[in-house]
């Protein structure tokens, strides 16, 4: 029986490493894109875009995913901002 735990810690724990090579590797593609592209925003008097204009929703449900993600940080921005002022 302790073989058998020992054999799940031991998938689990590879299962997990391999998740992490997985998100580093997609890490390091958006580190790129991003040092690719920071400059190109400026560029053509585009200083007033905001993150509305750059993203679009290809769907309604990815619409209404934006929503939600976009209030649920600006409801954590004033719960922060409140715990501070206290």
């Amino acid at each position: 029986m302790e073989a058998f735990a020992e054999d799940a810690r031991w998938k689990f724990t590879w299962r997990l490493e391999q998740q992490l090579q997985i998100v580093l590797m997609n890490t390091d593609v958006l580190e790129a894109w991003v040092k690719e592209n920071e400059g190109k925003l400026s560029v053509g008097g585009a200083e007033g875009v905001g993150g509305d204009e750059v993203f679009e929703p290809v769907d309604g449900l990815s619409k209404q995913m934006l929503e939600c993600t976009t209030f649920d940080l600006a409801i954590e921005d004033v719960i922060y901002a409140l715990d501070k002022a206290v």
